[in-house]
């Protein structure tokens, strides 16, 4: 097609969804309204009935969602298991595809805007295995297909049999319901007929992938009907009985709120999602529901990135121990691919961390023992270092997962300065405890963090912007929704005391606001600077980089040309293990890392 000729209705379509005013403006939209809607069904719910209610949970309930999370995510993994073996069969053991799509899964969840995060994991495992863009690619899709038909099956299962509570949220004739629902049913069938009559191809805008079999598209099939079913069922066991009476009703909602979550691309859909669940319940003004959700954000995004993450910190520590034999071991070519974005993971929800807390009042009988010992200037200035170190920890967390050895130095200084901000606002031990861990998980991974890049660490693109913006209107309603019991006033901002959180909870937000923008009006202009002159890749690079046994050296080759910086030509340096040369791009900088 040439330039002259009109654009395919799926063209106009994805150029439509890339608009940056589309990009930006959706999410922003989605964020404000569920603020909105959050502030307004919570109004009459204070921070300690909630905590209460936390406290109170039964162990049952507990015990079940966390039966269930196990249940989603071991399906989870078996979404790249099928897609591999339909796309690349024998190319990737089992428990390698397995492991990837579940932590891929894990690290998406809590990072948001899964289509970047949970496919660059899996790109750069299966990359490390061998497999090329287009296989990599096929397996990505094979994945969303399986996802798809899981969620047609129960659907089109519901709507046929149209149990009660579904019409309350579909307002349909049951005569009509069925009909649908035997439409989404029927075309699952034919579409298993189809891939049972001979192999299949897949081709859209230009791309295109091998599909499975009918006997992997069953196995992918059920693998999802588990996963979706486990993942709404870990919240459904949560929430107070009188809430979700009727399971197909729940169901629907909870497909709503994740839809809207990802549309707001804030981190895990936070905020958002839970606007969407207590919308669609009818849960305004209960303290049990919020207290459901904050314990299904511990169970399910939270628990399973943690256990990746100190997964992925034993794996990396133990072949640091036997380097001679780590390029050859199935752990560490799993692990290598997945450090940087579970590392920038560590650093958002430490950001976060320290940014919730500097937004909810502290402990008063630990204020009281902080008086004897910390003059009031000194707890002022901690708070709010320590809401200005979780904002650059979460900006920071992008220079982590591409690499960047100057964000890994910055964010274990911003580690330490939130575990001391921790401590003197509020003798917060365990927000310390925890940040001390997440700093001891960031220095074993020092040795993943080899780029040098002359551009600021602090510039972030349009996806991270409205993603980090979505997240602090979240973080900020925190702090709106436990102090909605004080009065406004405008000398609260003056109010300097010792159990002034309230003040110190609006001084740390608009500093952060203030530096947020900062941030973002310099990304923008930075952004628009003129592009620097390249030079041509030296055939020696190519060498080496063919001769390198880590597909990822190659990766860098599909940019074209290498950009000089003003000093130092950048240059391909050699990296030395003990078996393997391993070819990695250094920007701006003449270093060999070894």
């Amino acid at each position: 097609m040439n330039a002259h000729e009109p654009a395919r209705p799926p063209q106009r379509i994805v150029r439509a969804l890339e608009h940056p005013v589309v990009q930006i403006a959706v999410p922003i939209l989605v964020t404000c309204v569920a603020v909105y809607v959050l502030h307004k069904f919570a109004s009459q719910v204070h921070w300690a009935d909630v905590k209460a209610d936390i406290a109170g949970s039964s162990k049952k309930s507990l015990g079940f969602a966390l039966l269930w999370t196990v249940v989603s995510f071991f399906a989870l993994s078996f979404y790249d298991v099928f897609a591999v073996r339909s796309v690349a069969k024998g190319k990737v053991p089992d428990k390698i595809a397995g492991l990837a799509g579940a932590s891929g899964y894990a690290i998406s969840n809590l990072l948001g805007f899964s289509y970047l995060t949970g496919t660059a994991v899996r790109y750069r495992v299966y990359a490390a295995m061998g497999l090329d863009l287009a296989r990599v690619a096929g397996v990505i899709a094979t994945s969303w297909v399986a996802f798809w038909m899981g969620l047609i099956l129960i659907l089109g299962t519901l709507m046929t049999l149209h149990p009660k509570g579904l019409s309350t949220v579909l307002p349909l004739a049951n005569s009509t319901e069925t009909i649908m629902g035997v439409g989404l049913l029927s075309a699952l069938i034919a579409f298993f007929v189809w891939l049972a009559r001979g192999a299949r191809r897949l081709s859209f805008a230009g791309f295109g992938f091998n599909l499975p079999g009918v006997r992997l598209a069953g196995g992918l099939t059920i693998a999802a009907l588990f996963d979706i079913t486990g993942a709404a069922m870990t919240l459904y066991v949560l929430m107070p009985a009188d809430l979700v009476q009727s399971y197909p009703y729940f169901f629907i909602i909870y497909i709503s709120a994740i839809a809207f979550g990802i549309l707001s691309h804030a981190p895990g859909g936070l905020g958002v999602f839970e606007a969407t669940i207590i919308a669609g319940l009818g849960a305004a003004g209960r303290s049990d529901a919020l207290a459901a959700l904050v314990l299904y954000r511990l169970i399910y995004t939270l628990l399973p990135f943690l256990v990746a993450v100190v997964g992925l910190a034993f794996v990396w520590a133990g072949s640091k121990r036997h380097a001679a034999t780590q390029t050859a071991t199935w752990a560490f070519r799993l692990a290598r691919p997945i450090v940087p974005m579970a590392a920038a993971g560590v650093a958002l929800l430490a950001g976060t961390l320290l940014l919730v807390s500097g937004n909810l009042p502290a402990d008063t009988a630990r204020l009281g023992v902080l008086r004897d010992m910390i003059p009031l200037p000194f707890i002022e200035a901690s708070h709010l270092a320590g809401s200005v170190a979780g904002l650059l920890l979460i900006v920071i967390s992008r220079g982590l997962y591409r690499k960047l050895y100057r964000a890994w130095l910055i964010a274990m200084a911003l580690m330490v300065a939130g575990i001391l901000a921790s401590l003197l606002k509020g003798l917060d031990w365990e927000e310390a405890t925890g940040l001390l861990i997440s700093t001891s998980i960031l220095g074993a991974f020092k040795s993943a963090f080899y780029r040098v890049d002359g551009a600021s660490v602090f510039r972030l693109n349009t996806t991270w912007l409205v993603s980090l913006a979505a997240l602090l209107g979240a973080v900020t309603w925190v702090g709106l929704f436990a102090y909605s019991n004080v009065p406004y006033r405008d000398a609260l901002w003056w109010d300097f005391a010792l159990r002034g959180d309230a003040s110190r909870f609006l001084r740390a937000s608009l500093v952060v606001a203030f530096i947020l923008a900062t941030i973002a009006l310099n990304s923008v202009l930075m952004g628009r600077g003129k592009s620097v002159k390249t030079q041509p890749i030296p055939d020696a690079v190519r060498q080496l980089i063919a001769e390198s046994e880590d597909p990822e050296a190659g990766i860098s080759l599909g940019s074209g040309p290498i950009n000089p910086a003003p000093l130092v030509w950048q240059i391909f340096c050699l990296t030395m293990t003990r078996d393997a040369g391993i070819v990695f791009l250094f920007q701006g900088s003449g270093k060999t890392a070894g």
